[in-house]
């Protein structure tokens, strides 16, 4: 694998299975995931991924309840 995609960190914002917020999911957090559940739960976890990943590049993926990407099919690359 190229040392460019080695290089990006990878985020998924995913909405939590009890319907309270979404969880921030990477490998890079220290915990894996961290859990967002006010009204603008999904702004404040793409906020802290675009804060964490200031330096280098970055995709941050957003899923709907059935799973899917949001817009369809395409990625915020940082």
């Amino acid at each position: 694998m190229s040392d460019l995609l080695m290089s990006i960190d990878l985020y998924e914002i995913r909405p939590r299975k009890d319907k309270r917020g979404v969880d921030l999911i990477s490998d890079v957090l220290p915990f894996g995931r961290l859990w967002y559940g006010e009204p603008n739960a999904i702004s404040n976890a793409i906020g802290y991924a675009k804060f964490r990943s200031r330096s280098h590049d970055a995709v941050i993926r957003v899923y709907d309840e059935r799973m899917m990407r949001w817009p369809c099919g395409h990625a915020v690359v940082l």
